[in-house]
C-alpha cells in the first residue's frame, strides 16, 4: 500500500490520524513494514549546483558496475537496499540491482564510474529516467571513501548531465533513514516536493 502525504504532514494532526488508522487497518492483514520516503525535483528555473573539480567520470563495463553495486551495498542507509543485502547476499543483490537500473527507459551509456585525481575509485553514477522524468535513479560512494562529501559531487554531475541534455525536471528519492542524501539533496537544489509512506508484509 502507498500512501502519499505533504512534507509537513508529522506536524498536521489530521495527517497523523489518517495515516495511523491506514497503518492499523492494514497490519491486520500482514502489512506491518513501512518505509517513508522523500521525493525531491529540481527544475530548470533553479541555478545548477557547482560541477565536480576532484572527481573524474568514465564508463564501465556490467561486470564493472556490478563490482561497485556490491561495494556501495555495504553500509547502506537504504532500507530496501539493507533488507535485499541481508536476503540475498552481495552477489545476488549486485546482479539485481544490475538488472532493475537496465530495465529503466534512461539510457546505459551515461552510467559513469567517479574516481579521484589518485584513480582511486570513489563510486558511481546512474542518471537515468523514471516513466515521467529524468531522475537520479542511483548514486552511491564506496564505503572507504564516505565522509568526504563526494555524495555532492555525484549529485551535481547527474544534474549537469540531464540539465545538458534539456531536461527541463530531474527527480530523485531517499528513505528518511538517509539523512546525508536527503541534506545532499536540499544543498544540490533540489526541493523537497511529497512525502511517500510504503507499506507491505515483511521479507521472509
Amino acid at each position: 500500500m502507498n500512501m502519499t502525504v505533504h512534507t509537513e504532514w508529522k506536524n498536521d494532526p489530521e495527517a497523523v490520524a489518517a495515516v495511523t488508522w491506514r497503518i492499523t487497518a492494514v497490519a491486520a492483514a500482514g502489512l506491518t513494514e513501512s518505509i517513508e520516503r522523500l521525493s525531491y525535483a529540481w527544475t530548470a528555473d533553479m541555478d545548477l549546483p557547482v560541477r565536480s573539480s576532484r572527481l573524474t567520470f568514465s564508463s564501465s563495463d556490467n561486470q564493472g558496475f556490478l563490482d561497485i553495486f556490491a561495494a556501495v551495498a555495504q553500509g547502506s542507509l537504504d532500507l530496501l537496499t539493507m533488507q535485499n543485502l541481508a536476503d540475498m547476499g552481495p552477489d545476488a543483490q549486485a546482479a539485481d540491482d544490475l538488472e532493475f537500473y537496465l530495465s529503466l527507459p534512461g539510457e546505459r551509456t551515461s552510467w559513469r564510474v567517479a574516481h579521484d585525481a589518485d584513480g582511486r575509485r570513489i563510486g558511481f553514477i546512474i542518471p537515468s529516467r523514471s516513466a515521467y522524468d529524468a531522475s537520479v535513479s542511483y548514486l552511491g560512494v564506496v564505503p572507504e571513501h564516505r565522509g568526504h562529501a563526494y555524495v555532492d559531487d555525484l549529485l551535481s554531475e547527474i544534474t549537469h548531465m540531464h540539465a545538458d541534455a534539456g531536461a527541463p525536471r530531474i527527480t530523485g528519492t531517499t528513505d528518511t533513514t538517509n539523512a546525508p542524501m536527503a541534506a545532499a539533496f536540499l544543498r544540490g537544489g533540489y526541493h523537497l516536493m511529497k512525502t511517500r509512506i510504503v507499506v507491505s508484509a515483511p521479507n521472509k
